[in-house]
């Protein structure tokens, strides 16, 4: 509710004064979802409520603007988001909905949320005529995606895609039998385009079999041998705390390591 993207919007200035032309920004476990608006004040765009005041953009304040007074967007950079998921801004899919939990939002909070980027939507469709919302991937980030498409003149680009050009991943699978990958918890985000999944599918169509290790694993068997894990490590154990289990993530990692090696995977 009251953090915001002010800081990145620092940065990218920062990064335009010292005359890079290629700036690629990744998108991901962010603490804001205030759709960018606090980059674009650092870009120099105002914010205004229905009587005209100036707003600090925050995620708790977008749902009072009522008019965005653009700033000075002069560059020749190419400026790229690089979002993790391809999730929408606002509604079911949105940032507020699928991922502001996990920032602290109360259930109230998250429907203040959402309808802030929504009326944020709104205005941009109405003085930019662009339908954000539209955009696969502009909830990025709490929404920075779309700040970043409308404010900064960015492209919204698959994160997932982007590691597997930079990384070479497709060049090493042929002479690969097995494939390691996860993340911190393996659930129905992991589903919406992450890295691991994007990854898994890959080496699925390679015929290279894939082990996922994660800290908490929140899919059924069904769900992600359809996404190409062939199995599932899971550190936390049945009877274990979270914080016992990130406490003790180097040993139970080692431990799944060590499965994984004796299995008839390898």
């Amino acid at each position: 509710m009251y953090t915001s993207t002010f800081g990145l919007g620092q940065v990218i200035t920062d990064a335009l004064q010292s005359g890079y032309k290629e700036i690629f920004i990744g998108l991901g476990g962010s603490s804001t979802t205030d759709g960018g608006t606090g980059l674009a004040n650092a870009l120099g765009f105002q914010f205004c409520d229905i009587n005209g005041n100036q707003i600090i953009p925050t995620g708790q304040n977008i749902l009072k603007i009522h008019k965005i007074i653009p700033g000075i967007v002069n560059h020749d950079a190419r400026i790229y988001a690089v979002a993790d998921v391809q999730n929408c801004l606002y509604g079911i899919g949105g940032a507020a909905k699928v991922f502001s939990a996990q920032k602290g939002a109360s259930a109230s909070e998250i429907k203040l949320l959402d309808a802030g980027l929504k009326n944020l939507a709104e205005i941009i469709k109405k003085q930019f005529s662009i339908d954000v919302n539209a955009i696969p991937g502009s909830g990025a980030a709490g929404g920075a995606a779309a700040g970043l498409h409308i404010f900064a003149n960015a492209g919204i680009i698959d994160g997932a895609d982007f590691i597997k050009v930079i990384s070479g991943i497709e060049n090493h699978l042929s002479q690969c039998k097995l494939l390691i990958t996860g993340e911190g918890k393996i659930d129905k985000q992991t589903l919406m385009g992450k890295v691991c999944h994007k990854i898994s599918m890959i080496a699925f169509d390679h015929g290279v079999p894939v082990i996922g290790v994660t800290g908490k694993n929140a899919l059924k068997k069904k769900q992600y041998n359809s996404i190409g894990f062939s199995r599932i490590y899971q550190l936390k154990g049945r009877n274990m705390s979270e914080e016992e289990a990130i406490n003790n993530a180097r040993a139970l990692l080692l431990h799944a390591s060590m499965k994984i090696a004796k299995s008839n995977m390898i």
